[in-house]
């Protein structure tokens, strides 16, 4: 009851600001825009099911990315060349790790979001090193934990760097 009180409160002082109702002689005349203005808040909850294909498409050019600069530079950097498919699974794996830590992260720093955030790609670092190391186990060879760090640095802020803006290239 009060929610919807105070919604009706916001809608009515934000289309006073808008110029959306104007008075001339005593009456009210409604203008058109409020159509507008429904039609976008109409939009807005039907786009709820979009958020889920969007992070789904935003995972998946980020895993692309992740297994092609975990192919090319596993051997420059940690001296050990990954196969095609460890490299794809090393970076669906460190992906689903790092999603799943930013969100508990997110959820628990809420309200100091660059702490969070730090947390965040701080443990998923060290997740994704530990992940290299034993995909590098997996192959009987040595990967040496700072260039695992180093490897997995470099896998992480290609999402920023990278993958960012090629979802907004050609998605945007």
């Amino acid at each position: 009851m009060i929610y919807e009180s105070l919604q009706q409160n916001d809608i009515k002082s934000k289309k006073k600001q808008q110029g959306l109702t104007s008075r001339s002689s005593g009456t009210r005349q409604k203008a058109a825009a409020p159509l507008a203005f429904c039609y976008t808040q109409e939009k807005i909850k039907g786009a709820e099911g979009c958020n889920m294909l969007v992070f789904i498409r935003d995972f998946a050019v980020s895993a692309g990315i992740g297994a092609i600069l975990l192919l090319l530079l596993s051997k420059l950097i940690g001296r050990v060349q990954f196969s095609l498919s460890t490299a794809f699974w090393c970076s669906v794996i460190g992906q689903i790790f790092l999603s799943i830590i930013g969100a508990i992260t997110g959820y628990l720093f809420y309200r100091n979001l660059g702490v969070g955030l730090l947390i965040s790609v701080t443990i998923g670092c060290f997740l994704q090193a530990v992940l290299f190391q034993i995909a590098a186990r997996s192959k009987n060879e040595n990967l040496a934990r700072w260039r695992a760090i180093v490897l997995s640095l470099t896998v992480i802020l290609s999402n920023f760097f990278v993958a960012s803006p090629i979802i907004e290239f050609f998605f945007g």
